[in-house]
């Protein structure tokens, strides 16, 4: 089926009425104490603007080919709704456009969001549905977790089980044999749920699921779920997206004379995020944002040298060996 996306050919003409009701943009151009993050993400006409304060989330698309602007804020206190704003340059640059759109500095960036404030009655206020799943729902089976665990494969290639990587002998494990094997397993669970019931920019989308901070990975890993563009232009109709836990597994094992009873593990973890169109008629595929890599090891969380020393741990599997005797 067809993805639906809607080109934006006009400023969004409508404007709704809670401007009374609307919390005041905590925004001062001239003092930037409450920023908490900001960066911009070139793009291949254009930029992606990204800030987060005390009190609110932004995010400014822009195109420089068609002069156009699609901006999105979502406040701390309210991260159910979502403001979605759209203009084109002439009209939100009057106070300040330079004459190369391509050399945006903090003018540029403090123009929009001036504008923004000025005509926030202009915005599509977008509500936000968020389902989160109490317990992790494995979905390995499931189309979508065929997709992630191919990209999980395309980087860290296919699934095994007890390859040797270390054995020793040494005196000080009183002859006996101590041998490391390891497996890699993928693991695919589906986390949240995200649905808006208008359309909804691309720039509303990113508010909406990832924040801040925002990454090229992330975006490109978004677009193609829902099967759209990563443009100023693009809008998605109502619907949803729901995100996934996508991770790598190591674990080593160490055996005692060639026991199956593993008398130590070490675990380190690849974690991502991955993202599937929520439309059960979607014909496309679920995709892994390999830029949200989380590392993390087990038994020590933070520790990777325990990790990759076969001596530390085979003297702890000596000293369970010690503790609990031969096992099968």
């Amino acid at each position: 089926m067809k993805k639906k996306s809607i080109s934006l050919l006009v400023i969004v003409s409508f404007c709704l009425t809670w401007f009374a009701s609307f919390p005041a943009l905590a925004v001062n151009t001239t003092q930037n104490n409450d920023i908490l993050v900001q960066s911009v993400i070139p793009t291949e006409n254009g930029s992606i603007f990204c800030q987060e304060t005390e009190s609110y989330i932004i995010n400014i698309i822009t195109d420089d080919d068609q002069k156009l602007i699609s901006a999105a804020l979502k406040f701390k206190e309210t991260p159910a709704t979502v403001y979605d704003f759209s203009a084109f340059y002439p009209v939100a640059l009057e106070i300040c456009a330079p004459d190369d759109f391509s050399q945006k500095g903090e003018t540029f960036w403090a123009s929009i969001i001036n504008y923004m404030k000025a005509n926030i009655e202009c915005a599509s206020q977008v509500q936000i549905e968020i389902t989160s799943f109490e317990e992790d729902m494995p979905s390995t089976r499931s189309s979508a977790g065929a997709d992630l665990i191919a990209e999980l494969e395309s980087e860290f290639g296919s699934e095994y089980f007890g390859k040797p990587l270390y054995e020793t002998t040494q005196s000080k494990y009183g002859g006996n044999l101590l041998e490391i094997v390891e497996d890699l397993n993928f693991n695919i669970t589906k986390n949240k749920r995200f649905t808006w019931s208008d359309a909804l920019s691309i720039a509303g989308i990113i508010t909406t699921i990832i924040g801040i901070p925002v990454t090229q990975g992330a975006i490109s890993a978004i677009s193609l779920a829902l099967g759209v563009a990563a443009e100023a232009s693009t809008f998605v109709q109502p619907g949803g997206i729901d995100t996934y836990t996508c991770c790598a597994n190591y674990t080593r094992r160490t055996s005692v004379n060639g026991s199956e009873y593993a008398y130590n593990f070490a675990e380190k973890y690849y974690d991502y995020t991955g993202y599937e169109n929520a439309d059960l008629n979607s014909t496309g595929r679920a995709s892994i944002d390999f830029s949200s890599e989380e590392i993390s090891y087990a038994p020590y969380y933070e520790d990777a040298s325990y990790f990759t020393s076969y001596t530390d741990q085979c003297d702890d599997a000596y000293a369970t060996f010690k503790r609990i005797g031969q096992q099968p």
